[in-house]
């Protein structure tokens, strides 16, 4: 008798199998239950819009009289010639991808100041919202870039992103005319010094070379003034607007999925634990 009892208390190879079954149905189930309620909890959730324009390096003609001016200071350098289009667009890369230039772009905006307003806070409290919405705005350093910015409103995204580039590109284009002023200044008067003290040959590189400085200095007065018609970039494909509820779907969903998982652990292992005390 005393050795029946033992046998029935030591589970066979049949219960271990309908416990393994068992366990693997429930650990199944909450995971599937758990991704299904994160993802409809994701359709109560704010809808977000998300803006994105496609940027590439500008051309000649996108520089206005920059390149006219940029490239007569390399050639009275005797300087070689250089990217000249890709420089200006790097400048305009390292604008837009700056925290100060985008923190001082949004503290301006009405768009900004109106959110502040509505929600009764400062501009200053608010400003981490759109900051985080500008997240993937900072392209890598190459010749084709996409920029973009996610927001809760999809005219207020396209609104701020167009506007950003724009500010970007004031900004870069100000840097640029600004430094070619200050060495075109400093170049002139060097030539202008030179020309009335006929200075004559001067060391150019490694090399001792006659010099027509009249001729430099009436190059450099020939040239027009510096415009402001500078566009450090060039959009090849407008601002557009798409949904970005996806993308909180799967996050909502693998967020449920995950909570599942543990839920399933933790009944599992009670569930254990009540077998073996029984």
């Amino acid at each position: 008798m005393e050795l029946e009892l033992e046998t029935k208390k030591q589970p066979t190879r049949f219960n271990r199998l309908g416990l393994f079954s068992q366990s693997l149905f429930i650990f199944i189930l909450l995971t599937l239950i758990g991704s299904a309620i994160g993802c409809k909890s994701s359709e109560f959730q704010s809808e977000q819009w998300q803006a994105e324009v496609k940027l590439e390096e500008p051309v000649v003609q996108d520089l206005g009289n920059y390149y006219a001016l940029a490239t007569t200071y390399d050639f009275l350098q005797g300087k070689s010639e250089r990217r000249l289009t890709n420089n200006v667009y790097q400048e305009f890369l390292l604008n837009l991808s700056s925290q100060d230039v985008l923190t001082a772009f949004l503290a301006q905006h009405e768009i900004v100041k109106k959110y502040a307003s509505d929600h009764k806070q400062l501009v200053e409290a608010v400003l981490p919202h759109f900051i985080e919405g500008f997240a993937s705005v900072l392209p890598k350093y190459n010749d084709s870039s996409n920029a973009t910015f996610t927001w809760q409103n999809a005219e207020q995204a396209k609104i701020l992103l167009n506007d950003y580039i724009q500010f970007a590109g004031v900004k870069a284009r100000e840097s640029l005319n600004g430094e070619l002023i200050t060495k075109w200044k400093v170049l002139f008067q060097q030539v202008k010094f030179s020309a009335e003290n006929q200075l004559g040959a001067v060391l150019q590189g490694d090399q001792i070379a006659q010099q027509d400085w009249n001729g430099k200095l009436n190059l450099m007065r020939a040239v027009q003034p510096l415009d402001d018609k500078l566009v450090p970039y060039r959009i090849t494909q407008s601002v557009t607007v798409k949904k970005a509820q996806a993308q909180n779907q799967i996050y909502w969903g693998l967020c449920g999925g995950v909570i599942g998982v543990l839920l399933a652990l933790l009944f599992i292992g009670f569930s254990r634990v009540g077998r073996q005390s029984v």
